[in-house]
């Protein structure tokens, strides 16, 4: 993404990560299109907003904090212990943006705040720490019953036994 920045347009990308940058380093930017997200700290939005932008599906502000930001992109496959964040301290904030889904159960939560711009799939029994625990939702969370779940992205093909 360094390179990225140094363009005048910035374009096509799934998730354009803005979490390292200062203000003077969009002064270059003409145009961001066709991104899917964008992550921006807070104090980078009032820049951000000045860049044009088109095909943007939508930005997330990620808070100040004298933490980390942990972020997580793509499709994802983790056990609940990531969010314990036991390397970490409690000013960290998680971030997940893209498809997760949680193996395990989570039973403890070590993060300040947690973001999820996506879709997270968790174990039921993780539903009371999750919820207590998002501060920003841009998606959806759902939960399955069983001990691992299945999950079928459309170019599966599944015989009549199957059923």
């Amino acid at each position: 993404m360094e390179n990225a920045l140094q363009a005048t347009v910035i374009e096509n990308m799934g998730v354009l990560d803005l979490t390292s940058k200062k203000t003077d380093d969009l002064s270059g930017i003409s145009e961001i299109r066709n991104v899917g997200v964008i992550l921006a700290p807070q104090f980078l939005m009032d820049a951000l907003l000045k860049v044009p932008q088109k095909n943007v599906g939508m930005t997330v502000t990620i808070p100040d904090t004298p933490g980390k930001i942990k972020l997580l992109t793509g499709q994802l496959t983790l056990s609940g212990e990531i969010f314990a964040n036991s390397a970490g301290s409690e000013e960290d904030i998680l971030v997940i943006a893209g498809q997760t889904i949680i193996t395990s159960p989570i039973e403890n939560v070590g993060f300040n705040e947690i973001i999820i711009a996506g879709q997270l799939i968790a174990p039921k029994v993780s539903e009371a720490a999750l919820a207590g625990a998002v501060t920003k939702l841009a998606g959806q969370i759902a939960y399955y019953h069983s001990q691992l779940p299945r999950l079928f992205l459309g170019n599966d093909s599944l015989p009549k036994a199957f059923f």
